[in-house]
């Protein structure tokens, strides 16, 4: 949480709501426990976004989506078909350890950074079925609010419509078609290594310490679809097939385990070119 005694962030709340969580949780499972039980602290309709967002544009547009009786309404996870996720294995793998196969037959999964929810009986109900979901899911030792989300879509016959991407851009998995009249940009937590501005966990400290938005802040925040720094790769199918290979799980959790198999593929490849060279010799 920011540090109130140098920013009263309670001047911006206009309605401040205290919920009690299991002291034992940490942070990662209150928001989880807060996300999947929301429609029960909140009256009327409203738009849920997560805190790893920046506002691009004017959201007043969704009040289209309560004239036109829309119930709940999310933007497809990584803007793509659920068997086209980059890290499909890895959700196929925690779906089947908690029980949910079922729910691999689905085409779509939603992301849950934006959410519109009206104030319906089947909202509340779709609330209440998603939080006894996310309980069991975390007696099962998970405890991402998206795979309890799968599973109360399905359940109860698909209760989330699609929203445009705009709503929910998401930063790096996300279809660049959305990009120039993102509404919402959900950059994806913090990463050093990503190249966003907002992504940059040394920003959120320095302004949880000294209270204050910098110059250089506020210019992102003005300019959020400009706020790209370092170098970037627009990324093809290719390189996804690779942000999805096991090869790619090997660099990014044992990097000296990559780098000796890094070696022996440079030792094959220097083969290959000896026996090239000496077939072309004889």
């Amino acid at each position: 949480l920011l540090n109130t005694s140098n920013l009263d962030i309670l001047a911006y709340i206009d309605d401040l709501i205290v919920v009690d969580v299991p002291p034992e949780y940490t942070g990662a499972k209150c928001s989880r426990y807060l996300k999947s039980n929301l429609r029960n602290y909140l009256s009327g309709p409203f738009l849920f976004v997560d805190t790893d967002t920046i506002i691009a544009e004017s959201l007043e547009d969704i009040d289209k989506l309560i004239e036109e009786g829309i119930d709940i309404a999310a933007v497809k996870d990584g803007h793509c078909l659920f068997g086209e996720m980059p890290n499909y294995h890895e959700i196929e793998d925690r779906l089947k350890k908690i029980g949910w196969s079922d729910v691999l037959n689905d085409e779509i999964h939603f992301n849950s950074g934006v959410m519109f929810v009206s104030d319906s009986s089947k909202t509340y109900n779709f609330y209440q079925k998603w939080h006894d979901n996310w309980l069991y899911e975390f007696k099962k030792g998970f405890y991402y609010d998206q795979l309890a989300l799968a599973k109360t879509n399905k359940d109860l016959d698909y209760v989330i419509t699609e929203m445009d991407g705009k709503w929910n851009f998401q930063l790096f998995w996300g279809a660049l078609r959305f990009l120039h009249r993102s509404k919402i940009i959900h950059y994806g937590g913090y990463n050093e290594d990503e190249p966003y501005y907002f992504c940059k966990k040394n920003i959120l400290l320095e302004l949880k310490n000294s209270g204050k938005l910098t110059d250089e802040m506020m210019e992102h925040i003005r300019h959020p679809k400009e706020a790209y720094v370092g170098l970037t790769k627009v990324v093809g199918q290719n390189d996804i097939n690779y942000f999805r290979s096991k090869l790619h799980d090997e660099y990014l959790w044992h990097p000296k385990r990559f780098s000796c198999l890094e070696q022996i593929v440079v030792f094959l490849q220097y083969l290959g070119k000896l026996k090239r060279k000496m077939l072309r010799t004889e």
